[in-house]
């Protein structure tokens, strides 16, 4: 058997029924003897066609992949047709050579990293990887990114990548309120002719870093920060809020309220976590009339940053009617408040309690004589005599507004003096606290009701004794 081979190598793009090699064979018997039948190994894209008598031609009977196979050992069997049959037998190697008919992959779909702001420029970001299964140059792959704008910047100010690695570097410091997020393409192209190349997206996410101090918007550093409070404040008295912000995220952003230093410690009170500077007890006459207090406000990120304002409180004998630089949002005091339920039944043994309200909204808003005019238009009444703790809430309640209901049971109206009335303000469930003139005339009344009881006991003792002396003396006269 002679064979010869065309080449020891071929691309793997050739087509099929390409030549391979050619095989002539001889056998010097005769007859039968002498008829050969040759074939190639099994499951190979091989195939032997016969040219003319003992001679064929190899050529490939299947398309090629070089990154499937790029080696065949091919064997070529020829036996002839006698008793016993007689064979011989060669070797052909062949060589599949690589054609750039791969694109590179990506090692990952997508890619999402995460930064710290204030990150130093020119710090590591992260690496992509891409594959390419040809060999030589056409695997030899280089990493670009692709242009795109990030808030009108070309992302290339922010990012860079090593070409022939895919490492991702940082251009500048990244800043967490400037941009959250920012994603750009990378490429990863290979050295082929013609080139293939594949595309990747990667996503940067920036992490927050408490590099921000809390921002005092009310009230504000440069504007009014002076604040009056009535001396006869109840205890719970709201002067004013701060109100803050910070442009952090996260426990970088939640703040909280303290009080740093006050003229007199005790006397104001911050809350914690509202900012809300109220009184904690009353005003007396040996307070002074000025109050300063230092109210600071902080974050809890690590390190733990804060601003602070100084509050100016000028005491005055009269009322509050406007406060500077702060206007109470109506939906806070609805909501510090719990309603109660109406006491729809006149004659119920327990109806629901009116809600505590502080006396600077009574004194404000209700005078003694408003009262007594809104019970007379309302057409309702209570008995006099009984405990302020008992007074309870009307079936017709308004939110804020004075409602009048009868302390034990139905009365008529008829009967009843302007002065055995009393007033509700319904706010929620629990009893009312009135001011203290309110308490003193309530006082005034009952005392003044036990007195006119007492002068007509009196008046009835004088006249039973002067009919008991008329009945004695009428038989004696008889």
């Amino acid at each position: 058997m002679t064979l010869n081979s065309i080449s020891d190598s071929i691309r793997e793009d050739v087509p099929t029924g390409t030549l391979i090699a050619f095989v002539s064979v001889t056998d010097r018997d005769s007859n039968q003897h002498g008829n050969i039948d040759c074939r190639v190994s099994p499951n190979l894209p091989f195939d032997l066609k016969s040219s003319f008598v003992n001679s064929y031609r190899l050529v490939t009977s299947a398309l090629l992949d070089r990154e499937s196979a790029s080696q065949y050992i091919i064997t070529v069997t020829c036996k002839d047709r006698g008793s016993p049959p007689l064979f011989t037998n060669r070797t052909i190697i062949v060589n599949v050579s690589d054609v750039n008919d791969n694109a590179p992959q990506f090692t990952q779909r997508s890619y999402k990293v995460y930064v710290t702001e204030n990150n130093a420029p020119g710090s590591y970001i992260r690496s992509v990887t891409a594959l390419d299964p040809d060999t030589d140059r056409n695997s030899r792959l280089s990493y670009t990114i692709l242009d795109y704008q990030v808030q009108s910047v070309p992302v290339s100010s922010y990012v860079y990548i090593i070409p022939n690695n895919g490492s991702i570097y940082s251009k500048r410091s990244f800043d967490y309120e400037q941009f959250k997020t920012f994603q750009f393409q990378v490429r990863a192209e290979d050295a082929g002719l013609p080139s293939l190349f594949s595309e990747v997206a990667v996503q940067v996410v920036v992490l927050d870093q408490n590099d921000n101090p809390p921002t005092i918007l009310s009230p504000g550093t440069k504007r009014n920060t002076s604040f009056h409070v009535s001396r006869s404040a109840d205890p719970g008295y709201l002067v004013t809020k701060i109100i803050a912000s910070d442009a952090d995220s996260g426990k970088n952003a939640q703040l909280s309220y303290n009080l740093k230093q006050a003229s007199v410690p005790g006397l104001f009170t911050v809350s914690h976590s509202t900012g809300e500077v109220r009184s904690v007890r009353q005003l007396i006459d040996s307070d002074a009339t000025t109050q300063k207090l230092i109210i600071q406000v902080k974050d809890n990120g690590y390190p733990v940053l804060s601003a602070t304002t100084t509050l100016s409180l000028t005491v005055i004998e009269g009322h509050v009617t406007y406060q500077p630089d702060f206007i109470e949002p109506r939906q806070d005091f609805k909501g510090t408040q719990q309603v109660g339920q109406p006491n729809t039944d006149w004659h119920a043994s327990e109806p629901h309690i009116v809600g505590k309200i502080s006396s600077q909204c009574l004194e404000e808003n209700l005078t003694q004589d408003d009262i007594k005019r809104e019970f007379n238009r309302r057409h309702t009444a209570i008995t006099s005599g009984a405990d302020v703790d008992y007074i309870k809430a009307s079936p017709d309640l308004e939110d804020g507004i004075p409602g009048w209901t009868p302390r034990f049971a139905p009365q008529n109206l008829e009967t009843l003096e302007a002065d055995e009335y009393q007033s509700n303000i319904y706010v929620g469930g629990s009893p009312v606290i009135l001011s203290g003139h309110q308490d003193k005339a309530i006082k005034q009344d009952r005392q003044h009701s036990a007195s006119s009881t007492k002068k007509k006991k009196k008046r009835s003792k004088r006249s039973e004794k002067r009919e008991s002396r008329s009945t004695m003396e009428e038989p004696q006269n008889e």
